[in-house]
């Protein structure tokens, strides 16, 4: 899964025409997930699943 999710972040990031500027056609998760994360209460569900990603890979 890791690795799936890897593979596509990397095509999705080399076929944008610029790295700094996202490209609709050729979206990352970052991309996909702005929409949610931009917001108060996303941002906040997204910081704990992201730090509880983090304490299952560290144990």
């Amino acid at each position: 899964m890791a690795l799936a999710i890897s593979v596509w972040e990397l095509f999705a990031l080399s076929r944008q025409s610029s790295w700094r500027v996202p490209d609709p056609s050729h979206p990352t998760l970052s991309t996909l997930l702005d929409t949610t994360l931009e917001q108060g209460p996303g941002r906040w569900a997204g910081w704990l699943l992201w730090l509880a990603i983090g304490w299952w890979l560290l144990r």
